[in-house]
C-alpha cells in the first residue's frame, strides 16, 4: 500500500500528497560586481513564510567565509536578501577573486531545499588595481606580504622589489598576463634565496601604461 493515498471515507475526502519542498529562486547569471567601500547583495525569492536554515559562502579557493561579513534575511513573503560587507572580504580575504553562495531553506512542514548562486566575480575599485596585505612582515617568522593587482588589459607585467636605494633585490613577476585579477606573495627573499635585512623596501609594478609603486617594511 502506498504511504500517501486519497480516498473517500464516510463522505470525507482524505489527501495524504506530501507536502512538496520550498523552490528557491536565485538569478541565474550575477554580473561583475566592483569591490568597494560598500556592498555585495544577492537577491531571491522561495515560498512564504519559509525560514533560513543555512548560509555557506566559498571563494574560488573553498575557504568558507566568516559568518561576521554578511548577513542573510527572509522576510514574510519570501524575499531573500543576502548582503555582503565588500570592505570586510576585501581586507579578511585578500585572496579570494570570486565567491558562491549557497542558501538553505526549511518550509512550515520541515522541508529543506538547497540552491547556490552563480559565481561572483569581485575586485578592486578602479582607484586601488595594485594593493598590498601584511606589507609590516617578518620573514624570519615565515611571514609573507601579499601582492593583488588588477589587469584591465592583455599585457606584458613586472613586478620587482628594490631596496631604498634603488637596488634590485627581487624579480617577482616578467611575464605577459591577460585580464584577470592576480595574487603574488614575498616571503623577504631576494634573488639568490637569502633573507634581505630589516629595512623599508619598494615593491613597483608595470603593466602597460600603468605603473605604481608603494612601500613594505621588513622587520626582523
Amino acid at each position: 500500500m502506498d504511504d500517501y493515498w486519497s480516498g473517500w471515507s464516510d463522505g470525507i475526502t482524505v489527501d495524504t500528497t506530501p507536502p512538496q519542498p520550498p523552490t528557491i529562486d536565485l538569478p541565474a547569471e550575477t554580473k561583475e560586481t566592483k569591490v568597494k567601500s560598500g556592498e555585495i547583495t544577492l537577491t531571491g525569492k522561495t515560498e512564504p513564510e519559509a525560514t533560513l536554515s543555512e548560509i555557506i559562502i566559498r571563494d574560488q579557493s573553498e575557504n568558507i567565509l566568516s559568518k561576521e561579513i554578511y548577513t542573510a534575511t527572509i522576510d514574510p513573503q519570501g524575499s531573500i536578501s543576502v548582503t555582503i560587507d565588500s570592505g570586510k572580504l576585501a581586507r579578511n580575504y585578500p585572496l579570494s577573486s570570486q565567491i558562491i553562495i549557497k542558501i538553505t531553506i526549511k518550509d512550515n512542514a520541515g522541508n529543506l531545499t538547497t540552491s547556490y548562486s552563480s559565481w561572483i566575480s569581485f575586485s578592486a575599485s578602479s582607484g586601488e588595481r595594485f594593493m598590498l596585505y601584511n606589507n609590516l612582515f617578518d620573514p624570519t617568522k615565515n611571514e609573507k606580504v601579499i601582492i593583488k593587482y588588477e589587469l584591465t588589459e592583455n599585457t606584458e607585467v613586472s613586478i620587482v622589489i628594490y631596496d631604498f636605494r634603488g637596488n634590485l633585490i627581487k624579480t617577482l613577476v616578467d611575464t605577459y598576463q591577460g585580464i584577470g585579477i592576480y595574487t603574488k606573495t614575498w616571503d623577504g627573499r631576494n634573488d639568490s634565496g637569502e633573507i634581505v635585512s630589516s629595512g623599508i623596501y619598494l615593491v613597483q609594478i608595470k603593466a602597460g601604461g600603468f605603473k605604481e609603486i608603494k612601500k613594505i617594511a621588513v622587520v626582523e
